[in-house]
């Protein structure tokens, strides 16, 4: 594989396949694209900038604002354009057929029951060793996608480990951007309860619906930003509170590290602070390993970081 970069022009070249001159935010899509997700221009610019240390904010513990990034400022001039609505493809139910209504040790073994595959149709394909995990739209139910967990470990260290999984030359990918998952199947319990809890991967809404059967609340934005459709399908919903439980991206507290994730979890906070009470799950006390998820842990772990749950303020 060859991709070069040259600083003069700013580009970066491909010599292996496609032959392609793209930018940092051309290479952001098409790298996105090949994994069958299409990006918003917005979305790769927030990626980029969430990235490279470049997110708006100042935090609980970041102090006054005198050094905010400029690159903002274009990216909130994008913010203001109402954003095109994502459409979600359907794809034919019958597929599900195809795989193994076995549920997988190492879900098991990840604090997921067999109830909770159950109910979120958890199941595996033995011809590519992956679980299967079907997405259904936020709103109808109709299955929009379906993404599998890979267990060979060449795939795993290549970068394959979630992808859409690809059958008979059709692959059932979709825009996770325009999708919330989790919230067909709890989106009740959401609106009675009036509030959400917001995770990046599909299996930690598995996991608390192990936790908390009557009362899963969560949903996942399936990747580690959020987009203008996501943050308008909850406000939707009427609920007045969320709570942010994205992964922790830091090995210590008090580093550049941290605070690179706070500026990050900020800038998602804000876009619902002015209108709702805004939390976000904050790990002061290393009760979680780097990259976890706060689910991770077990029950009593989640408890007790929800518990200390930091509050973003409006930046009115």
């Amino acid at each position: 594989m060859k991709l070069y970069y040259y600083p003069n022009s700013y580009q970066f070249h491909c010599y292996t396949h496609c032959g392609s001159n793209l930018d940092i935010y051309g290479l952001v899509s098409k790298n996105y694209l090949l994994r069958g997700i299409d990006l918003h221009f917005s979305t790769i610019v927030e990626w980029v900038a969430n990235k490279t240390g470049k997110a708006f904010g100042f935090g609980f513990a970041l102090g006054n604002e005198t050094n905010l990034i400029d690159d903002w400022t274009y990216l909130n001039k994008l913010r203001k354009k109402e954003p095109q609505k994502i459409e979600l493809p359907v794809y034919n139910e019958k597929i599900l057929d195809v795989f193994s209504k076995v549920h997988h040790p190492a879900f098991l073994e990840d604090n997921i029951t067999h109830e909770a595959m159950d109910k979120f149709e958890i199941t595996y394909y033995n011809k590519a060793n992956r679980v299967v995990i079907p997405h259904r739209h936020y709103e109808t139910g109709e299955l929009v996608g379906i993404k599998g967990r890979a267990f060979n470990e060449w795939e795993i260290e290549a970068g394959y480990k979630y992808l859409p999984l690809t059958i008979q030359n059709t692959t059932y990918s979709h825009s996770t951007h325009g999708n919330l998952y989790g919230l067909w199947n709890n989106r009740e319990t959401i609106k009675r309860l009036k509030k959400a809890i917001v995770f990046e991967s599909e299996k930690s809404v598995l996991q608390v619906e192990s936790y908390f059967p009557n009362n899963n609340f969560s949903v996942a934005t399936s990747g580690s930003s959020m987009s203008q459709q996501q943050v308008q399908i909850l406000l939707n919903l009427g609920i007045e509170e969320i709570i942010f439980a994205f992964d922790k991206e830091f090995h210590e507290v008090d580093t550049p590290q941290e605070k690179t994730h706070m500026k990050k979890m900020l800038n998602l906070g804000r876009r619902f602070s002015n209108y709702i009470q805004t939390y976000v799950i904050w790990d002061k006390f290393d009760m979680l390993g780097y990259k976890n998820s706060p689910s991770d842990k077990g029950k009593d772990t989640l408890l007790s970081l929800m518990k200390a749950k930091e509050i973003i303020r409006s930046t009115e």
